[in-house]
């Protein structure tokens, strides 16, 4: 009985902590032209100037540029960002017709 307490303690412990450092650990930030086919599915931070910006009813497209690529990013939230702001993003690289793209999970923009 007293290990039964002991292993259900333990494994309470393990997925509080867990849990926690799913919200706490961001991906190392990476330069665009470093994203690549193999990273499908991934999660990536990059950060960028907003070079174009093309708003739909239920999702916006940012063009990135980090001055190595431009990549295009999807934003399923309402934003609040302009041309020329620099961005900083948390996503899942997804394909949409052959191009790699990123998926927004965050959006921060980076203040001057």
């Amino acid at each position: 009985m007293k290990l039964e307490k002991l292993a259900l303690i333990t494994a309470l412990l393990g997925t509080i902590i867990l849990i926690f450092l799913s919200f706490t650990l961001e991906p190392k930030l990476i330069k665009i032209s470093n994203i690549n086919s193999k990273m499908f599915d991934e999660t990536v931070k990059i950060s960028g100037e907003i070079t174009k910006i093309k708003a739909y009813d239920s999702f916006t497209l940012l063009n990135i540029n980090d001055e190595t690529e431009n990549i295009t990013v999807i934003s399923y939230s309402k934003l609040n960002l302009t041309k020329s702001d620099n961005i900083e993003v948390i996503g899942k690289i997804v394909s949409y017709n052959g191009i790699l793209e990123i998926e927004a999970d965050k959006i921060s923009l980076i203040s001057s």
